[in-house]
């Protein structure tokens, strides 16, 4: 009798098979609520991180500033200037991107060289950029970029060329993206279809590539802009608005 009762009891604490489907069915159900708030957070986190490492660049450009009479470091070899303020190369890194080499992945605001812009189209001269500029000669540094996320190492307006060129503007031998700086279209769409960039003020923002550059979603591997969607023509800002952003020279009336 007491062994009966026993195999009762044991009985009456198992789950039964219907119960077990009950529980998985719930938990499915409440995993598939729960995951794209998870993912989200994760990239949120990577986002922040990726915001942070653009502040260590920005503190690192004030140190340069500090050392060689308030002027931005040259377009080539920009990073390697900045390696004495950093402990790492890890605040060129995104998290999002592990993968891509240290020295890409953030362009340089080098400007354009006047030989590359039309005048019947864009009326305002060269594009100067950041590099080799004084700081305290930035006009509206609250809106000049520094670095933006990018697929190459050197960044500028949308008016530049296709291809791919040293920071100084000229094209390099051979052509193609292993052995050069800049590419005018290179930009990057890494955080949630935009970018983090750093401005000459010190302040790190996420911005859309439309916002102040064009509506190109990468460069090719000819350098060439890849449009969204693709067949259909790029689409880049006004002039007044990328100056507002690219040339340090430029006063936002």
């Amino acid at each position: 009798m007491l062994d009966c009762c026993t195999r009762k009891s044991r009985c009456r604490g198992a789950f039964t098979l219907i119960e077990v489907l009950v529980v998985i069915a719930i938990v499915t159900i409440l995993l598939a609520f729960l995951m794209p708030a998870l993912v989200r957070a994760r990239q949120e986190a990577r986002e922040c991180v990726c915001k942070n490492n653009l502040h260590q660049q920005g503190l690192a450009f004030s140190f340069y500033n500090n050392d060689w009479d308030g002027f931005y470091p040259p377009g080539h070899f920009w990073k390697t200037n900045l390696e004495t303020y950093l402990s790492t190369h890890y605040a060129f890194k995104c998290p999002s991107r592990p993968d891509l080499p240290w020295h890409l992945g953030h362009g340089y605001n080098v400007g354009c060289v006047s030989a590359r812009i039309d005048p019947a189209r864009y009326s305002g001269g060269p594009v100067v950029g950041i590099a080799n500029f004084r700081v305290h000669a930035v006009k509206g540094a609250a809106t000049k970029i520094v670095t933006a996320e990018w697929d190459q190492c050197a960044a500028g307006p949308p008016i530049g060329q296709t291809g791919f060129y040293y920071a100084d503007g000229t094209a390099p031998p051979p052509y193609g993206p292993g052995c050069a700086a800049l590419c005018y279209w290179a930009v990057c769409r890494v955080h949630d279809n935009g970018s983090n960039v750093l401005f000459a003020e010190g302040h790190v923002e996420w911005m859309l590539p439309d916002q102040y550059h064009s509506d190109t979603l990468e460069a090719d591997q000819t350098g060439s802009p890849v449009p969204v969607p693709p067949g259909t023509d790029i689409t880049t800002v006004p002039e007044s608005v990328w100056r507002k952003y690219w040339d340090p020279t430029y006063t936002v009336e």
